[in-house]
């Protein structure tokens, strides 16, 4: 089940970046970590 969430998840928006990675660290840390930097290639955070 695991690959199909965070597929599932994957499709959410931006603004739910929060959930997607939260409920992808359930499934495993890579996940987590994958999604996280898909995330920031699309937006990134400058600090």
């Amino acid at each position: 089940m695991g690959a199909d969430l965070v597929a599932a998840m994957h499709t959410q928006t931006i603004e739910n970046g929060a959930v997607i990675i939260s409920h992808a660290m359930g499934e495993g840390g890579v996940a987590a970590t994958t999604l996280r930097n898909d995330l920031a290639e699309g937006n990134p955070i400058y600090r």
